[in-house]
C-alpha cells in the first residue's frame, strides 16, 4: 500500500494512516497487525480487484 504512515502511541501501539481514507487510523498491537488492519480497511472502501491491486490489496 503506498504511502502509509506509521508511529507508536504513548501507550505502546502502533497507529497506521492512509491519505486514501481521510480521518481513518488502523490500531494494533504490532506492525504487522496494523498494516493487516489498514489493508483491510482499504479492501472494504475499495472492493473492486482493480482498486484493491493499486492500494496494496491481497
Amino acid at each position: 500500500m503506498k504511502e502509509i504512515i506509521m508511529y507508536r502511541r504513548e501507550d505502546g501501539l502502533w497507529v497506521a494512516e492512509t491519505a486514501r481514507l481521510p480521518g481513518y487510523k488502523a490500531c494494533g498491537r504490532t506492525e504487522e497487525e496494523t498494516l493487516r488492519r489498514i489493508r483491510e480497511a482499504v479492501n472494504v472502501y475499495f472492493p473492486c480487484s482493480d482498486c484493491s491491486e493499486s492500494e496494496g490489496g491481497q
